[in-house]
């Protein structure tokens, strides 16, 4: 999906076990390395500080006021809870 979809995708999840159970798979089977490659990867996590920080600089990258070192990565891939 990472390959078609052009700049951002969101997934959201219903717990942040089923979160972390999908992106350790996902991290097994090599799909965040593949994803990777075309997206610059965020997720929410249960520490406050760190979602806000993840979803800050998310909201960045949408608005291109990311660092130039990332800006050729303006496609990006949030996981968050719903």
């Amino acid at each position: 999906m990472s390959k078609i979809v052009p700049d951002g995708i969101v997934c959201f999840f219903v717990s942040y076990e089923y979160l972390e159970s999908m992106v350790t798979a996902w991290f097994d089977q090599g799909i965040i390395d593949e994803i990777r490659k075309r997206k610059l990867v965020f997720a929410e996590t249960q520490d406050v500080v760190e979602t806000s920080i993840a979803l800050d600089n998310y909201q960045r990258v949408c608005h291109n006021e990311y660092s130039t070192a990332l800006n050729h990565m303006r496609f990006r891939l949030y996981l968050q809870l719903i």
